[in-house]
């Protein structure tokens, strides 16, 4: 009798420590690279939405922009200046275009960092486990490499 007690204690605490593992090492330095990798990329788009706007605004304040805008010159000058001019106004333009776009993906990369992290929390508190959450991992950093294409794609134009 003591030993089928004492071999039901021993499955019962076998059972229990099986069940109350934590998560998986391996997969949470996944995570911690994934996540570094991430920040990162925020942080990109972040310096990128900045330059852009900073540039966009120089242009508009420029000492060149505002003389072209109020000169008073001969035709000749001003079908030079007016050129100039829409030149300038084209890329004020494309910046103004890029810019609402790199603020686009921005928000979206926002969006994108609440819900990893709530689900990075679940991993952590070990309610999403194995395949499933290796998979939704998987997931996050396809997105993650489109999104690095598209601010890719933003940089080189």
């Amino acid at each position: 009798m003591k030993r089928i007690i004492a071999a039901l204690t021993v499955s019962v605490v076998m059972l229990f420590a099986a069940c109350s593992s934590g998560p998986d090492q391996n997969l949470l330095g996944s995570i911690s690279t994934f996540e570094n990798s991430w920040s990162s990329l925020v942080n990109e788009a972040g310096a990128l939405s900045s330059s852009l706007k900073t540039e966009a605004a120089k242009m508009q304040g420029s000492p060149e922009l505002q003389a072209i805008m109020s000169a008073k010159v001969d035709a000749k000058k001003k079908n030079s200046l007016d050129s100039t001019l829409t030149a300038m106004r084209d890329i004020s333009g494309k910046s103004q275009a890029m810019s609402q776009g790199v603020d686009a993906l921005s928000a979206k990369l926002n969006e994108m960092t609440t819900a990893f992290t709530a689900w990075k929390d679940k991993v952590t508190k070990g309610e999403v486990k194995g395949d499933a959450a290796k998979s939704e991992l998987a997931n996050y950093e396809k997105q993650m490499g489109e999104i690095k294409n598209q601010l890719s794609g933003m940089q080189q134009e």
